[in-house]
């Protein structure tokens, strides 16, 4: 009876922090209308600034691909509300393209409902406000995955003989961490996405921003194959890379777990001069930032790749698949977020694959391959 009794409060807790979450939404969805009603004749910039950080404010409460769902269940359409009123009227969506991917939210939002409600005994049906259902959902909040995170690695600083560089990782960690909360961060980085969308050959779906926690990339090291392979690679100088190397996550992982020498690969400018700001304040010399296409990076010498490919389309994808086969050595780990690589069954091997929560799938796994 203690144990329910501890369980059943536990829930109330938990669902008080659901509901309360819900009702930070309702009120910055609430807001950003009220901008777009009072500062209509406001100039530019003032609509962008405000609407941006409204913007942050729902980002920091929901994961990424709920944002566009709460607008709409107040009645906002995103291209309204938040787009045309945030960046320059020069860049223009692709409406089909926008209107395709709120579909995919609609269909995702609808069958959430419908899962949770049943959970709270509750129906959605039109006669009641939406928002008040979305209580039951199990929000990701990077706020709350973000001191799981730092915990953890605090953690690991009286563990010096396993993980010298812990106390180094926290603060560089920590630093990322506030870094990707803050208002200027992500203004400048939803700027830059659309910049780059708009002068490269690649959709917006290619730019999502999430993170993978430290404790998610140490399940690879519970991997004997992998493990040797990194032993190899220390002994015969093989380097490492990372396709799509954000704000330096990956990159500072391998650097400071294993002492060997990682190359990251973004094209958001941003994201490049936060890595090399960092690099420089700590000495990080194994740790290189290339601020280019990663179609374009030289593989010559590398044995372990991680692959950031979970919003990839289709044609990056292949490009890439096309790049790893004709350029990687054989024997080359590859770490990827999907498994699409077992398709390349004439140059790849399916190793193993690991439990791997990240910032925005719980349910994650990393897959190990090798090339043949």
């Amino acid at each position: 009876q203690s144990t329910w009794g501890l369980n059943r409060m536990e829930s109330a807790r938990a669902m008080s922090s659901k509901r309360r979450r819900c009702q930070q939404l309702q009120q910055s969805a609430l807001a950003i209308k009220q901008v777009h009603c009072n500062h209509r004749s406001a100039g530019h910039d003032t609509r962008m600034r405000i609407t941006l950080e409204l913007l942050v404010q729902l980002r920091n409460n929901v994961s990424n691909y709920m944002l566009s769902s709460h607008l709409k269940l107040r009645g906002l359409e995103p291209h309204d509300a938040m787009f045309s009123a945030c960046i320059p009227s020069s860049f223009v969506f692709d409406m089909s393209e926008l209107q395709r991917r709120e579909s995919l939210l609609d269909e995702k939002i609808d069958i959430c409902l419908k899962k949770n409600s049943a959970l709270l005994g509750c129906c959605v049906d039109s006669g009641q406000d939406a928002l008040s259902h979305l209580s039951a959902l199990e929000f990701l909040t990077s706020e709350e995955i973000a001191r799981e995170n730092i915990s953890f690695i605090a953690g690991l600083t009286d563990r010096s003989q396993d993980f010298p560089h812990a106390r180094l990782l926290v603060g560089i960690v920590t630093k990322l961490h506030q870094a990707e909360s803050s208002f200027e961060f992500q203004s400048h980085l939803l700027f830059e996405q659309l910049c780059t969308c708009r002068t490269s050959t690649y959709s917006l779906d290619n730019f999502a921003y999430g993170f993978t926690p430290y404790e998610s990339f140490l399940a690879l090291t519970a991997v004997a194959a992998f493990m040797d392979h990194v032993i190899l690679m220390k002994r015969t100088g093989k380097c490492s890379a990372v396709f799509g190397s954000s704000i330096g996550w990956l990159v500072f992982y391998v650097v400071l777990t294993f002492e060997i020498e990682c190359k990251g690969y973004e094209i958001i400018p941003l994201m490049v001069e936060m890595c090399n700001s960092i690099k420089a304040e700590h000495n990080l010399l194994l740790s290189e930032f290339h601020c280019h296409d990663m179609l374009l990076a030289d593989l010559t010498g590398v044995g372990l790749i991680f692959l950031a490919s979970q919003c990839w389309d289709d044609t990056l994808t292949k490009k890439t698949f096309q790049k790893l086969s004709a350029e990687l050595d054989s024997g080359c780990l590859v770490v990827d977020y999907t498994d699409k690589l077992k398709t390349q069954t004439e140059t790849f091997i399916l190793r193993t694959d690991v439990a791997a929560p990240v910032s925005w799938n719980r349910h994650n796994r990393l897959f190990m391959f090798q090339r043949k």
